[in-house]
This record gives structure tokens, C-alpha cells and sequence, in this order.
């Protein structure tokens, strides 16, 4: 069959009008690239939230036992307790905290510095940085070997959420 010459009008006008939409679909396509495209204004970035609650992280170092160091206690732990709140968001210090244990992980013994009792007031400041040089916790329980103690910090944030930052075992050999 011979293509007549309506036939052939046709096929340039549908193929006429398959290029207007390609570039049609591509200009719109392209419309979402760019820098300065009115159809596409730069969004605005999304600002990171504020933390929501204090991060506490605590050191010891220079550890060690002293006999009558302390008033009122046979034996004081003396340590430098470095704390680091490390989330931007300031908090405040309830205790500073000794445990003693027995080798079975029986509690013993348990004596705490309150808010009120720490020197220099008990102000985190958000990203702050708190050092204790030669702090001083007493304990009365005898040195046996096994017994081992863990210092705590606790601390509340100004959003009002409570942390409790831990040592490891620090064993009496």
C-alpha cells in the first residue's frame, strides 16, 4: 500500500507534536535543576533541633585510699572527678556518690556528697566542663580484698531529666 499524502501530513504532524511534548516534558524536567529557577526557589534547610536532654560523662584519675584523711570516716576514696556534658543542654549536679560492695555484689556500705555539699555550687554548664581535684569520699567498711566501690554522679538537666553517670569497679587487691 502506497502512503498517500494526507497519510504523510499526518505522520509529520504527530511527530511534530512528539517532539513539542518531549521538549515540553524535558524543559519542565529541567525546571527542577538549577540554582536560581523561580519554579524551584532554594528550600529552606531545616535547622537541627536542640538537644533534648543533658549527656553527663565522668573521669577519675589519681585514685587512691587514705587512712583519717577524712572526719568521721576510717578511710576516704581520693580521686580528680572530671565531668562533661556534652549535648549542649546544662544541668545541675544531686550527688556524688560512693558505693562499697562485697565480692557477692552485696551492697555494704553507701555515703554521698549532697547538691548542697559541693564545692563551688552544683552548676553543669550546657557543653561544660567540671573538674574535682582531690575529692574526698568517705567510707567507713574495712579494705578486704574483692571488696571493690563504684563512684556515681547523678544529675538532673534544665528540661528535667534525670542521668546517673557510673564508674567501672574500682576492686580493693
Amino acid at each position: 500500500m502506497k502512503a498517500t499524502r494526507q497519510d504523510m501530513t499526518r505522520g509529520r504532524r504527530a511527530a511534530r507534536r512528539l517532539a513539542v511534548s518531549a521538549s515540553l516534558i524535558l524543559g519542565l524536567a529541567l525546571a527542577g535543576c538549577g540554582d536560581s529557577n523561580p519554579l524551584n526557589p532554594d528550600p529552606t534547610p531545616t535547622p537541627t533541633p536542640a538537644p533534648s536532654k543533658a549527656n553527663v560523662t565522668m573521669n577519675l584519675a589519681s585514685v587512691h585510699i587514705d587512712v583519717g584523711t577524712l572526719p568521721g570516716y576510717a578511710f576516704a576514696l581520693i580521686t580528680n572527678l572530671h565531668l562533661i556534658e556534652g549535648a549542649g543542654v546544662a544541668a545541675t549536679i544531686d550527688y556524688i556518690r560512693l558505693d562499697v560492695f562485697l565480692p557477692d555484689n552485696t551492697l555494704l556500705e553507701r555515703t554521698q556528697i549532697s547538691s548542697g555539699q559541693i564545692t563551688g555550687g552544683n552548676a553543669l554548664a550546657a557543653s561544660g566542663v567540671r573538674d574535682f581535684a582531690s575529692l574526698a569520699l568517705g567510707f567507713n567498711s574495712d579494705i578486704v580484698t574483692g571488696r571493690y566501690v563504684i563512684v556515681s554522679v547523678a544529675t538532673t538537666d534544665s528540661h528535667g531529666n534525670a542521668q546517673v553517670s557510673s564508674s567501672g569497679q574500682l576492686i580493693f587487691g
